[in-house]
């Protein structure tokens, strides 16, 4: 029997399973939690850091019953899995080659501009907001849409006032959370894919399981200048400076008057034959068969 766990809180429970039952444990690792931890805590650095080593302690307790460990992102290391004896397999987030869009690169997507996700400060949103207040003034028809949750109700309501503030309620339209299978259809509608994250420890970690989507839809890519960015090859990536408001306006119009369709066609291809779930799923499946007697 193999115990396949996604989350740390479900360790104590596969501990228990493998003393009871002798069960394999595969514990699949999605998030570097010290980097969460140093994100999203509102405490000082001393207590960030001090739970962050309470947290690593936590987790090197259970990696003895532990069998295999699967990455999102090399990047990822938590109490460190190589020095603690293991060789860790990366599975990154490929979207399945079965689902993706098709996309006709020589339709006129217009002045659009799309971010899918989490919505947080950490993510660059408000930045996103006030650079989107300087495109409307020299491309009049810009459009952002924004799909996903809210952090908080409190950022929900700061940005939509920031919306009525910057006099943006017809550039701007927020959309909510809509289902995973539904946001290929957004992404095909739109000319840019946007990733404004902020310069942070969690952002400096993993890629975004978006970049691979734009790159599936035939979107242009505007992405803040960070190490995961850079780790897969995309063509035609516009870098920007985190946190950069004038910067990162200058780069949608620039790629909203880009009207080549060679990179966009040589990403989605990339998508087909390399970042696609179905090419690396066969190291899941090896770990599986490690483990089956």
């Amino acid at each position: 029997m193999i115990l396949h766990i996604h989350e740390p809180a479900l360790l104590p429970l596969a501990k228990m399973v493998k003393e009871l039952f002798n069960t394999k444990v595969i514990y699949d690792v999605h998030e570097d939690y010290p980097s969460l931890i140093q994100t999203f805590s509102r405490w000082g650095k001393i207590i960030k850091n001090l739970n962050g080593k309470i947290w690593l302690r936590k987790e090197k307790q259970f990696l003895e019953y532990v069998d295999e460990i699967i990455l999102a992102s090399p990047a990822i290391n938590n109490c460190g899995y190589i020095e603690n004896g293991f060789i860790p397999i990366v599975l990154e987030n490929f979207p399945s080659s079965t689902i993706l869009p098709k996309v006709d690169f020589k339709s006129d997507r217009g002045n659009t501009i799309i971010y899918h996700g989490h919505i947080g400060p950490e993510r660059g949103i408000t930045e996103l907001i006030e650079s989107i207040s300087m495109v409307a003034k020299r491309v009049n028809d810009v459009s952002l849409s924004l799909f996903g949750a809210f952090r908080t109700e409190q950022y929900k309501k700061n940005i939509l006032l920031l919306i009525h503030q910057l006099g943006l309620n017809n550039h701007v339209e927020w959309h909510g959370h809509i289902p995973h299978r539904e946001i290929w259809g957004q992404l095909a509608k739109n000319a840019i894919g946007v990733i404004p994250f902020l310069d942070n420890p969690l952002t400096r970690l993993g890629t975004p399981t978006k970049l691979f989507e734009f790159m599936a839809a035939g979107c242009r890519i505007v992405a803040s200048d960070l190490k995961p960015m850079k780790r897969y090859e995309v063509d035609g990536l516009a870098l920007v400076k985190p946190g950069n408001v004038v910067a990162l306006a200058d780069h949608l119009v620039k790629e909203l008057n880009n009207k080549s369709i060679k990179e966009l066609q040589i990403n989605q291809r990339k998508i087909i034959n390399e970042y696609n779930w179905e090419l690396i799923s066969i190291r899941l499946i090896k770990v599986y068969k490690k483990l089956i007697p």
